[in-house]
């Protein structure tokens, strides 16, 4: 789930309510329109009612892919990829406006007064899932960064997923334009077949994977590979310089 200060704008998100009760009221209709005026813009908010029992499923299913990126990420990295990749949260009985938009003072709002007595819970999902909008090999140790290039997979990953600026071409970086590609942009990310070194990332035995050198891979995998490593890089930079 993003904040107020997430740069991506129009961002669909997709807030599920539990209620078990075979009458469903407007509620629903009428939080969706104070979330999305709230949210001027930045999200497209859907909100649907959910049974108690597909709630539970979807915390089965988010907390596996959750353990999954967090096996291999540090504190830092677990943070940057909950606030922009795996973006879901069950919430209890909270005020989900709060949740949202990180905000302490609602006087001026009418949101709390008419959702004062909801009881429910609550589940925001972007709709983003690791096995269609994601690679499908796991984080690289490569010659720019033997522990890992996690940021640089968040990067692309997010901005792909959410129709954001990542060139094809970096004259001299990287060259993702030809077909071999074409499933990326599709943010099909999953169904790219490495055929080098890179696919020993995407088996299942997750020991001895040799240290990739874009440099000297070939053609498609090593523009992928370069692509990671550049925004990696890239993001890094961007990160010291904002402490």
């Amino acid at each position: 789930m993003h904040n107020s200060k997430c740069p991506y704008f129009n961002f669909p998100v997709y807030v599920y309510e539990v209620n078990d009760s075979p009458i469903k009221n407007n509620h629903n209709v009428i939080l969706q329109e104070q979330l999305n005026q709230k949210a001027d813009g930045k999200y497209s908010i859907v909100v649907s009612y959910i049974s108690s029992s597909l709630g539970r499923f979807l915390d089965l299913f988010f907390g596996k892919i959750e353990d999954q990126f967090n096996d291999n990420l540090n504190d830092d990295e677990q943070s940057f990829v909950n606030r922009y990749i795996l973006i879901y949260k069950h919430i209890n009985n909270l005020n989900i406006e709060d949740y949202m938009y990180g905000e302490d003072d609602n006087s001026d709002y009418e949101f709390e007064d008419k959702y004062k007595n909801t009881k429910g819970e609550y589940y925001a999902d972007s709709g983003f899932s690791v096995n269609v909008n994601a690679f499908n090999f796991s984080n690289l140790s490569t010659k720019v960064s033997k522990e890992g290039v996690c940021l640089g997979f968040a990067h692309i990953t997010t901005n792909i997923y959410n129709n954001g600026n990542i060139s094809k071409v970096l004259e001299n970086i990287y060259n993702l334009s030809s077909t071999d590609y074409d499933v990326i942009w599709n943010k099909k990310l999953y169904s790219y077949q490495a055929s080098s070194e890179l696919a020993t990332y995407a088996d299942d035995i997750a020991q001895n994977e040799p240290i990739l050198d874009s440099a000297t891979m070939e053609k498609p995998d090593s523009e992928v590979v370069k692509a990671i490593e550049y925004y990696f890089e890239n993001m890094n930079k961007k990160i010291r310089m904002k402490k």
